[in-house]
This record gives C-alpha cells, structure tokens and sequence, in this order.
C-alpha cells in the first residue's frame, strides 16, 4: 500500500514511536511518505518526507506565529492545494487528533480522498476533554475512516465525544524486545539505582518522585540509592531546587537529553524504573509510556501510578508496582518493597518481559495496523489511490 503519514514535525526525537512505526511499515514492502509541517533536524533514513503547501511551507511558519482563528482561515485556503497530492495514497495515517482534525477539513471543503485513520495519543485527548473543545474533532468523527485509541481510556473519551464506536478502537504502540537485553538485577550488589526518563513537564510527576524518595531516605536512612533523571524541559530547574529543599540533592543527578543508546545504556545499570504520571491541570495525560515497556523489557522493575493507560500494561504486584496518582506516600512504600523484598523482584521482572513480549511487541502491533488499515482500504473501494467514499455506517 502507499501510506501517507501525517505528524505536526518530523523527525521529533519525544515521538519514537512514529519513525519505528514508518520504518517498520517500509520495512514489509509499504510505500510511505512522511507529510509534516516542519521538518526538524535529525535523520529519518529512507522515508520521503514532503512539508504541507510544498514550494509555500514557509507559509506554514507565518501561519504558526498567528491566532488559531486566523490559522485556522489560512489552513482552509492552502490545504486544499495538496488534494491531487493526498490522492496518491491508498490511505493517510494522521498522527495525533490535531493532524486528523486538519485532514478532516481538507475532506469538507475538497470532497473524496483516500481514507483517513487517525490516531490519538495523549493531550490531543486530555487537554482538549479539559478544555471542554471535543467539538473541534466533529468533522473528524464524521469523515475518518477509523480512530484509534493507543488506551481503552481515550477510546471511551472519544466515544463520549461523537466519535462513532464501531470506527474507533485501542491501538496499543510497541517496541522491539528483542532490541533490549534482559537482564534480572541482582539485588545487594550496590546502591538500590533508580532512574526516570521523560520529558521534564507536570505530568511526568518527577516532583512526587523526589517526595517519595525524601521519604524514604526518612523512613529507612540506612538504604543506599541514587536517582538519575534522563530529560530536559521547563521543569528542571525547579526541580533541581527541590532536590536541595528536600535535601536529597546529594544522590540525584539530572543528566539531561541523551540519545536512545545512552538511555539504553543507564537503564541497563538501573534496579528501579520510576514514572509516577499524573494527570496535569491543564487535562494532558499519559497515552501508554514507550519508557514503561522499554524498562520492563529490561529486568528493570517498574513502579508508577494508577495513571490514564498505564494499567493496561503494568499489573500491579505481578510486572511491576502502581500507586495513586500524586501519593508520595505510597510511591515510597513501592520503591522500599522493591529494596526490601529481594524475591519479588526476579519474578516480578519476568512478568514483566513476558507482559511486554506478548503485548506490546511492535511487530505483533504492526501486524494489527496493517489489518486495519487493510480493511478499511477495502471498504472504500480505493483504487491506485483514488478516494471514493462510503457513507459512514457502510464503514466497517
């Protein structure tokens, strides 16, 4: 098939998961293109990648530094030019529901194209139900071919929202395990080594991380650990001024950005894989970590927090530990169990890898995108990319 992609930047070293999942589909023989509308440094071997309004994507800048009404006025006059473009494709896969918003558009105001499938990851899901603006996806719900949900949480959310439910499913993303060694930890072997990785934002929850290892430090003064947190953002240096505060500063480490071989590398060296995730006041939400599955593809043991997604892919007390959102409190009664409970962990990081092996392996969830994106190509009919429409309950 020829797929088009669809992202707001490209490459974006935050979304992994969309370069895998482009290399895997050109990997079984797909034509794919990236469609962005910016293109950012870093390499992105052997895709296509073409910007929005083509030889007029400086445009799109322009159109970036204006209110969402006059971008949203400009968007309606330009993205129609890119129809003979899009209608080279058998389907168009939009990442995130913004981007499936906007193709959505383009179907209103140009008619037929090939069909859309969208999928929704976590803010455009969070904040815009926060936000109370679900209504900016009503084209999207009527014309889409297919929504996907990356947890059972958003796809109820949508539903909630007008999205029709038999054209909107769970698509869980993946990784590769037989890309990350397992290695169960042996535990007494040095300090207890605890590692985050995320971007530095409010719901990633590092502050509650550095609470609850405040507590511990409290409650059992003669445990030695240290914290090293992979990941920059606007949050650090707060943070970093509360690991003094909280007079921790001594064991915890901000390593900043590093490159996926690196993270690879320190998560290797770690007992514990924290994540507490919390649900951020402005709505935003975990969609299901990559970092998780990557940790428990490890040996690592995870612990994190009744979160959005999380729970569908973290057993809590079988392949790894959950706590309550912003509880501290029990997030340090999880990292000391880990610490003290030195039997639990070997059969607990087995789970784990057995969890993520049958789950969330990117080839098994690759199989799944192709199907549906099979089916739904069928059903319209498309043909050397021409888009011809169904109504919406001949859509499967």
């Amino acid at each position: 098939m020829r797929i088009c992609i669809i992202v707001e930047r490209f490459p974006q070293v935050s979304e992994t998961f969309v370069l895998d999942q482009a290399l895997g589909l050109a990997a079984r023989g797909h034509d794919v293109e990236i469609l962005c509308q910016q293109r950012t440094k870093g390499d992105a071997p052997a895709l296509r990648t073409r910007q929005w309004w083509g030889g007029l994507a400086f445009a799109e800048d322009v159109a970036g530094r204006l209110s969402p009404r006059l971008q949203h006025k400009l968007r309606g006059w330009f993205d129609p030019l890119q129809v003979a473009h899009l209608r080279r494709f058998d389907v168009l896969l939009a990442h995130f529901g913004y981007q499936g918003a906007r193709v959505a558009g383009v179907i209103k105001r140009a008619g037929a194209l090939p069909p859309l499938v969208t999928i929704f990851h976590g803010h455009d899901v969070g904040t815009v139900q926060h936000d109370g603006a679900t209504r900016i996806y009503g084209d999207l719900f009527r014309h889409g071919a297919l929504q996907l949900a990356v947890n059972d949480v958003f796809r109820r959310v949508l539903v909630d929202a007008g999205s029709p439910a038999a054209r909107t499913r769970v698509h869980h993303l993946g990784i590769s395990p037989s890309a990350i060694p397992f290695q169960p930890r042996a535990p007494g072997s040095g300090p207890l080594s605890i590692l985050s990785v995320s971007r530095l934002t409010e719901k990633k929850g590092i502050e509650y991380a550095l609470h609850a290892l405040a507590r511990v430090k409290e409650v059992r003064p003669g445990l030695e650990w240290r914290y090293r947190i992979i990941g920059d953002g606007h949050l650090k240096e707060e943070l970093e001024r509360l690991a003094a505060k909280l007079s921790i500063d001594e064991h915890v480490e901000f390593l900043g950005a590093q490159s996926h071989a690196e993270v690879r590398g320190n998560l290797a060296e770690s007992d514990v894989f924290l994540l507490p995730s919390v649900t951020a006041a402005n709505g935003d939400a975990e969609g299901i970590p990559v970092s998780l599955m990557e940790a428990m593809a490890s040996g690592a043991i995870v612990v994190s927090t009744f979160h959005s997604g999380i729970p569908e892919l973290v057993e809590d007390g079988i392949s790894g530990l959950l706590a309550p959102e912003r509880d501290d409190v029990a997030l340090a009664e999880k990292i000391l169990a880990v610490a003290e409970d030195s039997s639990m962990r070997d059969a607990m990081a087995r789970a784990a890898r057995r969890r993520v092996e049958a789950d969330f392996n990117m080839e098994a969830q690759l199989d799944r995108l192709e199907s549906e994106i099979a089916a739904v190509v069928s059903a319209r009919g498309v043909r050397a990319g021409q888009g011809v429409l169904l109504p919406a309950e001949e859509l499967p």
